[in-house]
């Protein structure tokens, strides 16, 4: 696993720019006379809480994350202690469809871009990395959520035993072009 520590080498999306950081009142405040972006802004403001979470300086919170596929779901709460987490397991069958399903929550100002990035390691080589652009998001006081798209669990995964998925601490959520928001090692 000491190959997983430290791999961060987030990609972009192609053709997407992080906007600048701007505070929530110069937001509001720009463009007032582009119809189309105002609604946009409405929409990622509504409900707006720029008190919410003044004590933590993290500007993303992620609470539980929930592997779905048809047959079930297994949930992950992230709240709890992070070496507990970490000795946890799952298995899988080969061929499942599987989508992750995130819940957290955002504070401070307007997380625009925010990516999940996680690792797929066999023996300290990483096999498969997946990169997922969740949306932008406004900060409020109750946890939001953003689906991965749908993915098959791989038969490569299944040719050895010492297969493993590294959420932790390769978990990485993205704001902008480099910066990561968030800490969960």
């Amino acid at each position: 696993m000491a190959a997983a520590q430290g791999d961060e080498d987030f990609e972009t999306t192609p053709g997407y720019k992080a906007p600048a950081q701007v505070d929530l009142n110069t937001l509001q405040n720009l463009d007032k006379d582009d119809e189309a972006l105002n609604r946009w802004k409405a929409k990622l403001l509504e409900g707006v809480d720029q008190s919410a979470g003044s004590g933590d300086p993290r500007r993303v919170i992620v609470e539980k994350m929930t592997f779905v596929s048809a047959e079930k779901e297994m949930e992950l709460d992230l709240t709890g202690d992070l070496a507990s987490i970490k000795a946890q397991s799952f298995t899988i069958k080969e061929g499942v469809q599987f989508r992750l399903k995130i819940d957290f929550r955002v504070q401070h100002e307007v997380v625009a871009g925010l990516r999940y990035t996680d690792g797929v390691y066999r023996k300290a080589l990483r096999v498969i990395k997946n990169n997922y652009m969740l949306g932008s998001y406004g900060p409020k006081a109750e946890v939001q959520s953003a689906m991965t798209p749908w993915d098959e669990v791989r038969a490569c995964l299944h040719q050895a035993t010492d297969v493993f998925v590294t959420p932790l601490p390769c978990l990485a959520f993205v704001c902008g072009p480099s910066l990561s928001c968030v800490d969960l090692a």
